[in-house]
């Protein structure tokens, strides 16, 4: 099977996608100990290191080489406004420079066939992006980059992202081919909503209640149904049925940010913050329940055996279904 070395490794959710795709991980890098402690726990040579500082012309060869540079600086939420297009002003660093150029170090000493990036669109307007398409260029990589929403290769959240293959070589890059379309059509299922991938846990969700202020801009319809749905509980087979079932976003916790974020039942989940405890709310049963690590890792098609995940690794990380169909357009091309 292929070999595959990341960069920015985290917890290695791309790896987890990778693998499932048929490659076998070789090796990886993430600066944080704690993190890259997760990755190890789960069977992968995740090295603590800087990328910056890694000798990558002393490594074994691979067969496929990944980056997925810190997207932080490059996120909507950290842009200080828009330019005439809509597009968000990038808010660069020396760090970022500093990294790309260690990816750009790791593409010319890379001796196989194929390499990704995965990011936040608002990457693509970084002079870190430049440099490393210029590497690639310069190191005979023909590539291609799209805006990838995760919900169209069956992830059951709405989670954006910038994916970018290369193969070395003139000639043609396919995008990953969608496995699901909003609202399905004759060779799509729909969406994955968010209610049916965590059904089976919802009974195990810790109880929990929004703020008021959260429940007041609630919009009236939904208000109307939440109400209906605690007022009303129907028997017909012995199952309780109620009315509605909605997700409510935990990380859009300001008073001055309007209404909260919602999704109903059959609707992907929003995406995932790498926020550092649980705090999305699901409305269903006619109870308030809070999200846990393992139903948020649902959210992102992380596996349930996937050992030590935490919110941040979670929500920083690649959506595994997402990696495994990058993975496998890559492979198959």
């Amino acid at each position: 099977m292929p070999a595959l070395r990341t960069l920015f490794s985290g917890g290695e959710l791309f790896g987890v996608g990778a693998q499932q795709a048929g490659y076998t991980h070789a090796d990886g890098y993430e600066l944080e100990p704690k993190i890259a402690a997760v990755a190890q726990l789960n069977g992968f040579d995740v090295r603590v290191a800087d990328v910056c500082a890694v000798d990558y012309a002393a490594l074994p060869a691979v067969d496929h080489l990944h980056a997925s540079p810190s997207c932080k600086n490059a996120s909507n939420a950290n842009q200080p406004g828009a330019d005439d297009n809509g597009d968000p002003l990038p808010r660069e660093t020396e760090q970022d420079l500093a990294c790309a150029d260690a990816v750009c170090r790791a593409i010319a000493a890379h001796q196989g066939e194929t390499f990704t990036l995965e990011n936040v669109y608002g990457y693509r307007t970084f002079q870190s992006f430049d440099r490393i398409r210029e590497a690639l260029r310069a190191a005979d990589f023909s590539y291609e980059y799209w805006h990838l929403n995760a919900a169209d290769y069956g992830v059951p959240q709405t989670r954006k992202r910038l994916i970018l293959i290369a193969r070395r070589g003139l000639c043609h890059i396919q995008r990953p081919n969608p496995t699901h379309r909003d609202g399905g059509d004759m060779f799509h299922p729909a969406w994955v909503g968010w209610y049916a991938a965590i059904a089976d846990i919802l009974h195990t969700l810790p109880p929990t209640q929004p703020a008021r202020w959260q429940l007041e801009r609630l919009p009236k319809e939904i208000r109307e149904s939440i109400m209906i749905s605690n007022a009303k509980t129907e028997y017909g087979d012995g199952a309780r049925k109620v009315a509605a079932a909605y997700l409510l976003d935990g990380d859009n916790a300001s008073h001055q940010s309007g209404e909260p974020t919602l999704r109903r039942a059959d609707q992907p989940a929003m995406t995932m913050r790498g926020t550092r405890t649980p705090a999305h709310r699901a409305y269903t049963a006619g109870r308030w329940v809070r999200m846990t690590v393992q139903a948020l890792g649902r959210f992102q098609t992380v596996p349930d055996d996937y050992r030590g995940l935490t919110a941040e690794i979670n929500g920083n990380g690649v959506s595994c279904e997402l990696a495994r169909q990058t993975m496998l357009a890559v492979r198959n091309a």
